[in-house]
């Protein structure tokens, strides 16, 4: 188990009254001590990195304040994670050169539901731009060995296991010769999730030997929305977001 797992499982599993608060692992109790003394500042993500860590993404963020340049990193895995999205203005409380997300302020703004927010401050911020290693494997190999196409996405169905709605998608692609190509259960990482809508205009390749099999470059889709975000914009209609914020 991970740094960062283990430290989300301590929090569960101490009362904070005691001294045995002291007994947290030092990424714990920087978390703790900059929500409490942490100065309020604004910022926006410049730069996503998603990577593997077991069975779990590792979601990182960089965060640029609006008015030094300082770059943070936070590591985290939010309970709304579609809204993190390059470009996104957010609010953190900041204490050196460690930052957190202001998640009360930001959930409250939103009107979502204040839900807790394991989190960590990184003494180093991912690069700007999204890194994206966690992408399923099939789809790396699909985007360094088929031909590349301009698409726009017609259709999106949800899969499900045994009756149970899955976090995978089956997208039909328009090519631009007219032909129709899918992109089969496509576990779209949650930085691009706010605009995969029909309609949308995604960078797509297709299998040369089969040209209805397609796969998705979801961090060039995503980086290409960065001047789109807005922080209290709604979900794009028919998107995967406004699917899993009305379910």
């Amino acid at each position: 188990m991970g740094l960062f797992r283990r430290a989300a499982s301590a929090v569960n599993q101490v009362d904070p009254a005691t001294d045995l608060t002291l007994a947290l692992s030092p990424s714990i109790r920087r978390v703790h001590t900059l929500e409490e003394r942490g100065t309020p500042a604004n910022g926006v993500i410049t730069g996503v990195r998603f990577s593997l860590d077991g069975d779990t993404t590792r979601k990182e963020f960089a965060i640029t304040t609006v008015a030094a340049g300082d770059r943070f990193g936070i590591r985290t895995q939010p309970p709304d994670a579609h809204r993190l999205r390059l470009g996104l203005p957010v609010v953190l409380k900041r204490d050196g050169n460690r930052a957190i997300l202001d998640w009360p302020a930001m959930t409250a703004a939103w009107g979502r539901p204040d839900e807790v927010l394991a989190q960590d401050a990184l003494k180093k911020p991912p690069a700007d731009g999204v890194v994206d290693t966690a992408l399923d494997a099939r789809v790396q190999r699909h985007l360094q060995k088929w031909s590349p196409v301009s698409a726009t996405i017609v259709g999106l169905i949800r899969t499900s296991a045994m009756g149970v709605p899955t976090l995978n998608w089956d997208i039909e692609l328009e090519l631009a010769d007219g032909s129709h190509a899918v992109s089969r259960r496509d576990e779209v990482p949650s930085y691009a999730q706010w605009w995969v809508a029909p309609g949308a205009a995604v960078p797509a390749v297709v299998d040369p030997d089969d040209t209805s099999k397609a796969s998705i470059d979801w961090p060039r889709f995503a980086l290409a929305r960065y001047e789109d975000v807005g922080f209290d914009d709604d979900p794009v209609a028919g998107s995967i977001a406004a699917e899993l914020e009305n379910g």
